[in-house]
């Protein structure tokens, strides 16, 4: 669960570490693409992880259920090319509108919410990935989220100052 100390991690983090990570998603972004086009083949019936069908796991990412969503994205993950339903619901969460964490207005609780938020569409963009061809759809979600703003560290204090931007 996300609290205060990593929002104020993340606060302290230094630019070139920013920086890395930003790198890191765009990596994954990157690897996520290349998946997208992996040959495929999609089961009739609906495939079942640890003994629940896909529809199960889709429920519990759609009703944000925090302590089962890190095994309902694991559950698609492994399901890989079977799957494949579940890329309109995974192409909703990478698309969904998000505002960039705003460093010095936002506060530690929000920060926390889109922090969290950020790694939600993570394991979105890998469990699209793990699908390989089926998920082309959400090419063009990654390729957005890929490029969006997620931290905006402007000074608003001061706008004479050089802005950083990540």
């Amino acid at each position: 669960m996300w609290n205060s100390s990593l929002a104020h991690h993340v606060l302290a983090t230094s630019p070139e570490a920013l920086m890395k990570r930003i790198a890191a998603v765009a990596m994954v972004v990157a690897v996520a693409t290349a998946t997208l086009f992996a040959p495929a083949a999609v089961s009739a019936d609906e495939p079942e992880y640890q003994g629940r069908r896909l529809s199960f796991w889709l429920k519990v990412i759609r009703d944000r259920n925090v302590a089962m969503l890190p095994l309902a994205f694991e559950a698609i993950r492994s399901l890989g090319p079977q799957a494949a339903p579940a890329v309109p619901e995974l192409i909703r969460i990478v698309s969904a509108p998000f505002s960039a964490v705003e460093i010095g207005r936002d506060s530690e609780e929000v920060i926390a919410e889109k922090l969290y938020d950020i790694e939600i569409r993570s394991e979105a963009v890998e469990a699209l990935a793990s699908i390989g061809e089926a998920a082309w759809p959400a090419t063009g979600a990654v390729v957005q989220w890929a490029l969006a703003l997620r931290v905006d560290s402007k000074d608003r204090s001061n706008p004479d100052e050089n802005d950083l931007l990540f």
